[in-house]
């Protein structure tokens, strides 16, 4: 991203817009379908009062229009007789609905669309309040501390149990690593950082992350922890210029919360 994309500045007047964003996606995640209308009725609104922020704002617009899109297509699906494993990477498929609204809100703007599909530049450093130390080193200590959480959790579970949940834990992490990262740390994490400044980009992506797993019946309080996680992935994303670290992290953790018996619980 760096060296590749210019990154300007703009005045703090947007929080407005990124408010509205997450109560529109809170809404979404509830179906509070009249809310979530209402929410992209006003940003329709401040698109066409702001001409100068039409793009950010058609950013918010698309996602939550996908967004939508993927609540009605799960709940179709939670309808169906398939089988849980199964209802569960197609709803991750569906997040594909998420990313092609994104896309067409780029061409329809005209804008570059940015994936970060970079080798990683690992020659940087983070720099945190006690110390600046090597992006390696940051993505590398988060990746071990949480394999380490995970480890006695998959232990309890049981030889057999794990066995048996290997192919799912596979399909399922591979793909909502994939398509997740594609949505918040690609086009949307690289046109904010054109259009805004870097920490707005940072805690939308983050807190967006956070919320959109209440789609999936995570308590909000969780929710907001994996913001935490999407903080994470957003420096490291930035940090690198690429977006495959944090797949690959988001692909481990996956792995540990299929086979701590979490998803499927």
């Amino acid at each position: 991203m760096k060296g590749q994309l210019a990154i300007r500045r703009i005045d703090a007047g947007q929080t407005g817009f990124a408010g509205l964003f997450f109560i529109g996606l809170i809404a979404g995640s509830v179906e509070w379908w009249l809310v979530t209308g209402l929410i992209i009725l006003l940003l329709g609104g401040m698109y066409a009062v702001y001409p100068g922020k039409r793009f950010v704002t058609a950013l918010f617009i698309g996602f939550l229009i996908g967004f939508t899109l993927f609540q009605l297509v799960n709940a179709w699906l939670a309808e169906t007789d398939l089988q849980r494993e199964w209802r569960i990477i197609f709803n991750r498929l569906s997040l594909l609905i998420i990313v092609l609204g994104l896309y067409i809100t780029h061409l329809l703007h005209k804008q570059p669309i940015f994936f970060f599909n970079a080798k990683p530049n690992w020659h940087v450093y983070v720099k945190l309040p006690w110390a600046a130390v090597p992006v390696f080193r940051f993505w590398l200590i988060g990746l071990l501390v949480n394999i380490a959480v995970y480890i006695p959790l998959i232990v309890m579970q049981g030889a057999e149990t794990v066995k048996s949940l290997l192919l799912f834990a596979f399909l399922f992490a591979l793909i909502n690593a994939v398509f997740e990262e594609m949505i918040w740390r690609g086009p949307l994490f690289s046109s904010l950082l054109r259009q805004t400044s870097v920490s707005y980009a940072l805690i939308v992506t983050s807190v967006g992350f956070g919320l959109l797993h209440l789609a999936i019946g995570i308590p909000v309080a969780i929710s907001l922890l994996f913001s935490i996680a999407g903080l994470f992935y957003g420096i490291v994303v930035y940090k690198t210029n690429s977006i495959y670290p944090a797949i690959l992290f988001h692909f481990v953790l996956n792995i540990g919360m299929v086979l701590s018996g979490w998803i499927l619980s």
